[in-house]
């Protein structure tokens, strides 16, 4: 049995033909091909996944700039309101309502 087994061993790591002929009747040819399929597939969605997160991020940075402008705009309002409201003080004051 031992003779076998050294045998099977030698072969094994010497015969290139037979140790593929030994992965393929395992089933590990096939584990092998699936599992550089599934790499690829996996490497696929990773970049569709970054190109998305690019396409997201631009549409988010403009939103955030109209956001800073919008802040600035409703300062510039609030300015205004408070100028508006202290000449109709003024106004009221110095005879705006007789």
């Amino acid at each position: 049995m031992s003779n076998l087994k050294d045998e099977v061993l030698r072969l094994f790591r010497e015969d290139e033909g037979f140790r593929m002929e030994v992965l393929r009747m395992l089933g590990i040819m096939d584990v092998n091909v699936a599992l550089s399929q599934l790499t690829d597939s996996v490497n696929k969605v990773t970049k569709s996944i970054e190109d998305l997160r690019e396409e997201i991020r631009k549409p988010w940075e403009e939103n955030h700039r109209i956001w800073e402008e919008v802040q600035k705009r409703e300062k510039t309002f609030v300015n205004y309101g408070k100028k508006i409201r202290r000449c109709g003080r003024i106004y009221r004051r110095y005879g705006g309502d007789t």
